[in-house]
């Protein structure tokens, strides 16, 4: 039996011109979407997605698209947020703690995930969830 994995990814609304960003409560980048999913033994199980109204959303340019520092396009649009998205609160640490805490990350970049969701638990405070020194 192979180990279970807790498959994790953040879009967030990019970083900012300069750090240190993760001290700085108002400068992000703020999550704005996740997605968790639960793996073992090649079966995908316990899918989540959630949007993420930021506190300090990026704005959007003529097209209606929000985009990183460098031109990059967000998944981030205000008009498909508005009504579906509310901003990171104390049910979303509750979730995090419940998907994450004692799991084995893996994802495509596990270890910005980690650090955004644990800013994001520190600005609503509240500790982040204790997951596995392992990283896929």
């Amino acid at each position: 039996m192979q180990p279970t994995l807790t498959f994790l990814d953040t879009e967030t609304t990019g970083l900012p011109e300069k750090e240190p960003f993760l001290s700085e409560p108002n400068t992000g980048p703020e999550i704005t979407e996740y997605a968790i999913a639960t793996w073992c033994d090649g079966n995908v199980t316990d899918i989540e997605h959630k949007l993420v109204m930021p506190q300090n959303p990026p704005e959007p340019d003529e097209e209606g698209t929000c985009r990183t520092l460098d031109g990059f396009p967000l998944s981030f649009r205000p008009d498909t947020w508005r009504g579906k998205a509310v901003h990171w609160n104390l049910t979303d640490c509750q979730t995090m703690r419940r998907r994450l805490d004692g799991q084995i990350l893996a994802g495509s970049n596990p270890a910005f995930d980690m650090a955004r969701i644990a800013w994001e638990h520190e600005r609503v405070g509240v500790e982040p969830p204790q997951w596995q020194h392992r990283k896929v």
